[in-house]
């Protein structure tokens, strides 16, 4: 008799969680709170938990995995050699042969992980379209919007570039506006949820490429830390704008520090990402 073995019986679909080895930075789940605060959409019901929830999960898995299939290192040139999957039902001159095959050459892939990331789109759009039904309308329109950068950040990789204004989108601005469409129907703050999410997307837009550029260019940075300033002086926010000015602080030190004592990114990362996730919470919560 013939053993069963474990990835023959069960589930369909396999989905593993795990919670990040920083939790306390500024993420998906994190901007979808921060614009439903700004926005005034209300969280502390049981239908609005669950909406929420619905929300965060939406930004921060199902668009996670999309996010999975950028490759994370720039590509430029196809892969050379002949390309022949074993596909069932599939010779190697069969037109879905050469698609995947030109798929994988594109993105510089094996044909194995080019599987592998096909299977993750797939989820990761099934996943995203079934939550963004359950959320009010215009969550549809973020997704798709969420949808098309991912698509610019593959061109982006594959002229040889990072693409850290994509990333910035997807971690902030995207999950940002999300969190206000939990406002739909009520009362929405346009202005203060756009000013104040174009602010923390430039800060993680410096963040990304002053961590990439391995502490060359820290210019974002500050231009991101002086935009989320900048809105709260805006919206005449004077006791938000003390208080994250203050949570500023400590990170305008490292990264001072770090320009002149030479510290490594990560080191000067892990200190600095939960003041900027503290600025995020206040910075919302102060400008409802």
């Amino acid at each position: 008799m013939n053993a069963v073995h474990p990835s023959d019986a069960g589930p369909l679909v396999g989905l593993q969680i795990s919670l990040s080895r920083t939790v306390w930075r500024i993420g998906p789940a994190w901007s979808v709170l921060g614009g439903a605060l700004v926005a005034g959409a209300p969280i502390l019901s049981a239908d609005a938990l669950l909406r929420f929830a619905a929300a965060a999960v939406l930004a921060d898995l199902a668009w996670g995995v999309l996010r999975r299939t950028i490759p994370a290192q720039p590509v430029a040139g196809l892969v050379t050699g002949p390309v022949i999957p074993s596909l069932p039902f599939a010779q190697a001159d069969s037109p879905l042969s050469r698609l995947l095959g030109n798929l994988a050459s594109w993105q510089g892939r094996s044909l194995d992980e080019t599987r592998r990331v096909l299977q993750e789109l797939a989820i990761g759009l099934a996943f995203t379209i079934l939550l963004s039904l359950l959320l009010p309308q215009p969550a549809l329109i973020v997704s798709a919007a969420a949808v098309a950068v991912m698509a610019a950040s593959w061109a982006w990789v594959r002229r040889g570039q990072q693409p850290t204004l994509c990333l910035a989108l997807l971690d902030v601005g995207w999950p940002w506006l999300l969190g206000a469409v939990l406002a739909w129907g009520g009362t929405l703050a346009i202005w203060p949820v756009s000013l104040l999410g174009a602010g923390f997307t430039l800060l993680q837009w410096g963040d990304y490429r002053w961590w990439l550029s391995a502490g060359r260019r820290p210019g974002g940075v500050w231009v991101g830390m002086a935009a989320v300033l900048g809105a709260l002086i805006v919206l005449r926010r004077p006791w938000a704008l003390g208080l994250v000015a203050g949570l500023f602080l400590p990170a305008a030190a490292y990264l001072l520090r770090a320009r002149l004592e030479g510290f490594s990114a990560g080191a000067w990362r892990a200190r600095t990402l939960p003041w900027w996730w503290a600025a995020l919470l206040l910075a919302a919560l102060l400008t409802q």
